[in-house]
């Protein structure tokens, strides 16, 4: 039974006369109330299954990215997402010591 149709038998109890109808009508419309209500929890509680799960999954996924990189170091992340190896300055003679003349 759709949303109307439950509204017009309510409508009807109110104008019958006849008591056996009134009880006939009330008695199907509790059956399928019944139905509804009970579909709705069913509904409701699948609903709260696939919420814990979506979190779970998605909580899987976070451990899961945080791990990718962890041994990668920073040059090599980049390469992974850019696809291009960083350009790298060429030493200089100069950079090998320090003020002292000891080698760094």
């Amino acid at each position: 039974m759709d949303r109307e149709t439950i509204i017009n038998k309510l409508k009807e109890i109110g104008t019958l006369e006849d008591e056996a109808q009134r009880r006939d009508i009330l008695s199907e419309l509790t059956e399928e109330v019944d139905s509804i209500f009970t579909n709705y929890n069913n509904v409701l509680e699948e609903d709260k299954k696939i919420k814990e799960e979506n979190e779970k999954l998605t909580e899987y996924n976070r451990k899961l990215f945080m791990r990718v990189g962890i041994d990668k170091t920073p040059e090599q992340v980049d390469k992974d997402t850019t696809g291009e190896e960083p350009e790298k300055e060429p030493r200089r003679f100069e950079d090998l010591f320090d003020e002292k003349g000891n080698l760094k």
